[in-house]
């Protein structure tokens, strides 16, 4: 007997595009706890030029149901802004100082002109309030673009470890899916994937033409590919 999988209450979830470059902090925080911290990634490759063109989207979870799961993240950046669709991100939520943060952050954030960036320190972790005051930590991120006319590109998928086997994976990937149609009308997702984790996306409706593995940064990869006119791609699963 397998033991029950928890799951993320609908209403706790929150996924969002990033309307700024400066919110992109918040993407980031994920991005190198997953993929710096948990899989030796060097930090200065980890963000590349593409971050600036790409379309990111962050999942947030209210910090009192990530207390209930473990420990939270111990993240350090957090952003005020708004996207076009109303407010995304409100004022941090208790006291906090400014620290002097990386410099590739800081060069983000002034790519964006016109929005005022406020990254801050705050207890070691990343709070910020939603439209209903409810602090939301960032637990998960990934990017797209478009990789040739019809057919766009996913990559940099990470969740966070306290925060994996909640389905905000799949959630996510749903949201990226319903970008990739209804906003860049895209036919067709490619992704290369961590050969282990090739299984989950598989699970997303990905499928791999070609079994052949390949190396990226010192990581077996393999090239997956999905079919977005799938009836099943038409709404959230």
């Amino acid at each position: 007997m397998h033991p029950t999988t928890p799951s993320c209450p609908t209403d706790d979830l929150v996924i969002r595009s990033i309307a700024h470059l400066d919110e992109f902090a918040l993407c980031r925080q994920v991005r190198i706890q997953v993929f710096i911290e948990g899989q030796g990634f060097p930090l200065i490759i980890e963000r590349d030029p593409q971050d600036a063109t790409c379309h990111h989207l962050v999942a947030l979870l209210p910090l009192e149901t990530l207390a209930t799961l473990h420990q939270p993240p111990s993240s350090t950046f957090v952003s005020s802004a708004t996207t076009d669709t109303g407010t995304l991100l409100g004022d941090v939520t208790s006291k906090s100082t400014p620290v002097a943060f990386p410099t590739d952050l800081t060069d983000l954030a002034s790519l964006a002109p016109g929005t005022a960036a406020e990254f801050v320190y705050n207890g070691g972790r990343v709070t910020v309030t939603g439209e209903d005051g409810t602090v939301l930590v960032p637990v998960g991120t990934l990017r797209l673009y478009e990789y040739r006319p019809g057919v766009g590109k996913l990559g940099r998928v990470g969740v966070l470890p306290q925060c994996r086997g909640l389905r905000i994976g799949q959630r996510m990937m749903d949201a990226a899916h319903q970008v990739a149609t209804r906003q860049f009308g895209w036919q067709k997702i490619r992704l290369h994937a961590q050969y282990d984790k090739a299984e989950f996306y598989m699970r997303c409706g990905y499928e791999v033409p070609d079994p052949t593995q390949f190396m990226e940064e010192n990581f077996p990869h393999v090239a997956m590919f999905k079919d977005l006119a799938s009836p099943a791609d038409q709404g959230f699963s």
